[in-house]
Parts: C-alpha cells; structure tokens; sequence
C-alpha cells in the first residue's frame, strides 16, 4: 500500500485538465464568434438610423399634410411644384409663401438662413430648427372638382433608403 506522500508513475495518473494546444484553439473559436457578434452590432446600430431617418421622414410628411388642411383653400393649389430646394419654387400667395418657407427652413434646419419673401438668402432665424433633419420636400397638387384638392408631399431625408411619399384630400369648406 502506497502513502498519500508517494509519487506515482506517469503512465499510471491521468491528467486532469486542458492542454494548451485545446486553450488555443478554443481561444480561436471565442474570437470568431465575438467577431461575428460585432459584425451584427454595426449592421444592426445603421438600421436603426435608416429606421429613425425614416420615421423623421414620416413625421414631417404627416405634419406638412394636416398644415395644409389649415391653409385656405384657394391658396392650396399655389404649394403645387413648390420643391423645399428650389427658391423658385416658391408660391406667389402669402399664406402658401408662408407655409412653403416655414416648412424648407424646418426641414433642411439652415440654422436661420432660409429664404426671405423675396427667395433671397434671409437670416429671419424666425422658425425652429431645433429638430431640422436636412431633409428635402416637394409638394404636388391636383384639383380633383372644384371642391376637392390632392395634395401629395414627397420627403427625402438623408440616410433614408427611399423617398417618403404621403398623400391627402383636402375639401373646401
């Protein structure tokens, strides 16, 4: 019978433990599984900018749709080619002059250099470019009857997959 203190064989004792060869290439296996771990976080984070973009995108088109409702009727028909990009754009009747103007410098947020009456270079800074996306907008309308209008808005917000395309009827009261 042997003591506790005895040393015994090599060939007698199995080895507990990993060899460092199996730590390796676990090691290895960690690395290309963590690699592939961060390779969906920098897809996944760019989603959701394109997402929240989008959903910027929305948000003016549904804004811009329910402002026009508020416009008189008759100066609907005027927003028809206006193009947030374009100064020539912009309508000959106030109320949709102001409207068009409110809205570019809401959407591309020039940081107050917008357009004056005129489509001149203003620094009115008048408007809220708090939350401006750099986004571009165009209106279109369409008289459907002498009492009914299509309005139809088209946004481009940069980072955005495609063009934001809403649209409403608007009834003379």
């Amino acid at each position: 019978m042997r003591t506790p203190y005895e040393p015994t064989c090599a060939g007698t004792a199995k080895a507990a433990g990993f060899t460092l060869v199996e730590v390796l290439i676990a090691g290895v296996l960690m690395a290309v599984a963590m690699l592939a771990m961060a390779g969906m976080f920098v897809a996944s984070y760019s989603n959701v900018v394109v997402a929240g973009n989008s959903t910027v995108g929305v948000a003016a088109a549904r804004q811009i749709l329910e402002d026009v409702r508020s416009l008189p009727f008759d100066s609907i028909e005027s927003l028809d080619g206006f193009d947030t990009d374009d100064p020539l754009s912009l309508p000959a009747d106030d109320a949709a002059r102001d409207f068009a103007l409110r809205w570019r410098e809401t959407l591309a947020g020039d940081d107050g250099v917008g357009w004056g009456q005129d489509g001149s270079p203003s620094n009115a800074g008048s408007y809220d470019t708090a939350h401006a996306t750099g986004a571009t907008g165009r209106l279109g309308v369409a008289l459907e009857n002498d009492n009914l209008a299509r309005v139809s808005v088209v946004i481009r917000v940069p980072g955005s997959w495609r063009d934001l395309e809403m649209f409403t009827l608007v009834a003379r009261n």
